[in-house]
Parts: structure tokens; sequence; C-alpha cells
């Protein structure tokens, strides 16, 4: 997604925090278009080998019952994992 962003600076950041005991993996990165949910608010890509890296975060939150959020703003993705104790 950065690779095709328009703007002026692109980024791919992340990004360890430890707050109050916990410890969240933040991962942001610019992106260019439109971002499209699916049913259950992920985010999905109708292009064809597109959305691999977002499936693969799910699958991973999902196995070890980690807490997933995603802020989308006009042109920034960020991914935050929190690993509970």
């Amino acid at each position: 997604a950065t690779k095709e962003y328009k703007g002026e600076s692109k980024i791919i950041d992340f990004t360890f925090i430890n707050n109050n005991q916990r410890l969240i993996l933040q991962v942001k990165n610019n992106y260019s278009g439109k971002i499209l949910l699916d049913n259950n608010g992920n985010p999905t890509s109708e292009k064809l080998n597109h959305g691999i890296g977002t499936k693969s975060i799910n699958s991973f939150v999902d196995k070890y019952n980690l807490t997933l959020n995603y802020d989308i703003t006009d042109d920034t993705f960020i991914i935050s994992i929190l690993f509970s104790e």
C-alpha cells in the first residue's frame, strides 16, 4: 500500500509500546485510495493477491486470543495489537 502512496513522505512504522504492564504492537503505513471493510469490519481487498498481510495478522490475533484495533484516516492505516498479560 505504501509503494502506491502518492503523498510526499511515505511511512512504514513498527512501534512497541509498554502501557500499564501490557505490550502493544502498532504498525502504521500510508495508502492511497479507499480501504474496503468486510462484514466483520476487517480490511479486505478486491485485488488478486492483496490483503494477505491483514489476513495473516487476523489469524495470529485469533490464534493467541489477542485484541486487534484498526485506525484508518484519509491516508494512514494503523493496526494496534494488544498483548494481554
